[in-house]
């Protein structure tokens, strides 16, 4: 880490435009700040990256919370879930962001959705395409499975959809529809619809029926107002 990242810049590329939009996409995602230093978001990717073994595909994932307590807060690191897809003997694996889903996942192509136990506290979402291939999504926080399994089930109410996109920090317009996999009209009516009905406000964010709307279709008790704003 140093702050005079020019002296550096070179050993990257020699492309100055090239290092311009790396350093948006690191800003839009929030590993870095204006100033290039590494965010706490940016840590735990960092984090992320060291703790992975490239040639081994299981992911041992810490046990967050115990049977009887789901936490009140994500970590930023919530919003990287391990991805993993298989057919037959090959297999491909890595960490997505969740607001990148979508080009890993078609919701038309899902034929099959469930959510299965690793251990007494851990879950992975277990997916099944039309090819037959199976997609794994672990994460270190449940409740963003909980939440996915409703996002990309397309027999869902349209707005749980959307709601879950929300609640898990997925906000932009072209994430949304694309993941969801409909037209942006669709969208727009269905947010005129939330903010009507009180459950989002102007700036699309839960409010406390929301939040209560939210508790209900997950089934999970404890969930604070921040946690929206976490992620």
């Amino acid at each position: 880490e140093t702050k005079d990242i020019n002296r550096y810049i070179s050993l990257v590329s020699t492309d100055g435009e090239v290092l311009e939009r790396a350093f948006d996409t690191l800003k839009i995602r929030k590993l870095v700040d204006e100033n290039a230093q590494i965010t706490q978001q940016g840590h735990y990717y960092l984090e992320n990256i060291k703790e992975e073994n490239p040639f081994d595909n299981a992911l041992t994932l810490p046990s967050l919370f115990s049977s009887s307590e789901i936490p009140n807060t994500f970590t930023p690191k919530s919003n990287i879930v391990r991805y993993t897809k298989k057919y037959e003997y090959s297999s491909v694996s890595g960490t997505v962001f969740l607001e990148d889903l979508w080009y890993f996942v078609l919701s038309p192509e899902i034929r099959n959705i469930s959510i299965n136990k690793i251990d007494i506290f851990d879950m992975e979402l277990h997916l099944q395409n039309l090819s037959g291939a199976t997609i794994l999504i672990e994460s270190e926080d449940n409740r963003v499975l909980l939440a996915l399994s409703k996002i990309l089930n397309m027999k869902e109410n349209l707005h749980t959809r959307v709601l879950n996109c929300l609640f898990v920090g997925i906000k932009e317009e072209k994430d949304i529809v694309n993941l969801l996999y409909i037209e942006p009209h669709e969208l727009e009516m269905s947010m005129k619809q939330m903010l009507e009905s009180k459950v989002i406000n102007a700036e699309n964010i839960l409010t406390e029926k929301g939040i209560e709307t939210i508790k209900h279709i997950l089934k999970i008790k404890n969930l604070s107002r921040q946690e929206q704003n976490v992620l």
